[in-house]
C-alpha cells in the first residue's frame, strides 16, 4: 500500500509538471483520469491506482503538448511514426487516423487525446465544451483544472459503457463521482439527451444501484424507471462481472453492447458513419505519409492499398510454398 502511495505520489508531481509547462506555452490541457479523477471522486489524489496519465488537450495544441511530453524524455512507443500531426488528426470532412497519442515517459506512460472514446465512438461534448466548464481540484495541494462534475458522470458512464463494464474498478469510479457530485439533474439530463448518451448514464446508475445497493438520486430513480433496457444492461454487465472467468469483451461484443445503449435508432447513424472499415486507418498513413492539407487524399490510397493487399495475397496463395532448400 505504501509503495502504491508514494508511485501515486510521483505521478501527481509529474502531472503538476507537465500542467505547468502546458500552461506556460498556452495548451489547453485537462487531466481526464489519473490523480485528478482519484482527487474529485474519491478526495485523495492517491487512493485510486493509475498506470499512465490520460491528458485531454485541444486539437489545435496537440503539437505543442506532443513537443513537450518529448522534452520532458517522452518517448514514442514503437511503429508510432509522427510525421505530420494535421494528417493524423484529420480535417472539417475527414475521419481523424488516430484518436490519442501514446508515449513512453522516464518513469511513466502518458496518452495524449483530443475527446474522449475513440475515433468511432467519440464523447459526445466537445474540447472546447469540456474546456468552457471545468472545473478545479485540488491535487498534491495545488489546483488543477478538471472535468466539471456533470461532465465527469457522463464521461464516466460513456467509458465504462464503452468498454461494457467488464473492470469493477470503473463502476467504483462510476458511483464514487456521483457519491461526490451536487449537480442539477434537470440539467444533467438535458446534456446527456442532447449528446445521446443518456441511457449510458442510466446504465451506470442501474449499475451502482444493483452492484453497491447505492441509493440513486431521486430524479436518477424516476427516470431509470421509464427505461427497461438500461436494467436489462445491467443485467447483462452484471452476469460478465460475477462470472468466474475474468476476460475482455471481444470487439463484436462490446459494439453490439455499444449498439444496445444508444438512445435510439438515429443515434446510430454517427455510429456507422464513422465505422473505421470505411475510412482511411494508420495502415494508410505508414504507407504514404502525406501533409495534412492532403489528408482527404488518403480516400484514395486507401481503397488502392487494400486492393495491392489483397491481390499479393492471392498470388502468394496461388503460388504455394517453395521448394525449399535442398
Amino acid at each position: 500500500m505504501q509503495t502504491k502511495r508514494l508511485r501515486n505520489l510521483a505521478f501527481t508531481t509529474d502531472l503538476h509538471e507537465i500542467l505547468d509547462s502546458f500552461e506556460t506555452h498556452g495548451v489547453r490541457g485537462l487531466p481526464f483520469k489519473g490523480p485528478a479523477l482519484s482527487a474529485a471522486a474519491y478526495g485523495d489524489a492517491t487512493v485510486r491506482e493509475y498506470n499512465d496519465l490520460d491528458l485531454l488537450v485541444h486539437p489545435d495544441d496537440i503539437p505543442t503538448a506532443a513537443d513537450i511530453l518529448e522534452e520532458r524524455g517522452y518517448e514514442w512507443r514503437e511503429d508510432t511514426p509522427r510525421l505530420d500531426d494535421a494528417a493524423l488528426l484529420g480535417g472539417p470532412v475527414t475521419k481523424s487516423i488516430v484518436h490519442e497519442y501514446e508515449m513512453r515517459g522516464p518513469e511513466f506512460e502518458a496518452e495524449l487525446r483530443w475527446r474522449v472514446g475513440d475515433a468511432e465512438r467519440p464523447f459526445c461534448s466537445p474540447f472546447g465544451d469540456l474546456w468552457d466548464r471545468r472545473d478545479t481540484v485540488a491535487v498534491g495541494g495545488q489546483p488543477l483544472p478538471a472535468l466539471a462534475p456533470s461532465d465527469r458522470l457522463l464521461a464516466l458512464a460513456f467509458h465504462g459503457t464503452k468498454h461494457r463494464w467488464y473492470l469493477l474498478k470503473w463502476l467504483c469510479d462510476f458511483v464514487a463521482a456521483l457519491e461526490s457530485a451536487t449537480v442539477d439533474w434537470t440539467r444533467v439530463f438535458t446534456r446527456a439527451r442532447d449528446g445521446g448518451v443518456e441511457r449510458k448514464l442510466l446504465l451506470g446508475a442501474a449499475l451502482a444501484r444493483d452492484v453497491f445497493d447505492y441509493d440513486l438520486p431521486a430524479p436518477v430513480s424516476a427516470r431509470l424507471r421509464t427505461d427497461d433496457r438500461a436494467t436489462e444492461l445491467a443485467e447483462t454487465a452484471i452476469e460478465s462481472l460475477v462470472s468466474e472467468e475474468l476476460r475482455a469483451p471481444t470487439r463484436l461484443e462490446t459494439v453490439r453492447f455499444y449498439i444496445a445503449s444508444s438512445d435510439s435508432l438515429t443515434a446510430l447513424v454517427p455510429f456507422l458513419l464513422r465505422y473505421s472499415a470505411l475510412h482511411p486507418t494508420y495502415s494508410e498513413y505508414r504507407f504514404c505519409p502525406l501533409p495534412g492539407p492532403l489528408h482527404p487524399l488518403y480516400y484514395v490510397i486507401w481503397p488502392l492499398r487494400t486492393l495491392l493487399e489483397t491481390t499479393s495475397g492471392r498470388r502468394q496463395r496461388a503460388e504455394g510454398p517453395g521448394d525449399g532448400p535442398a
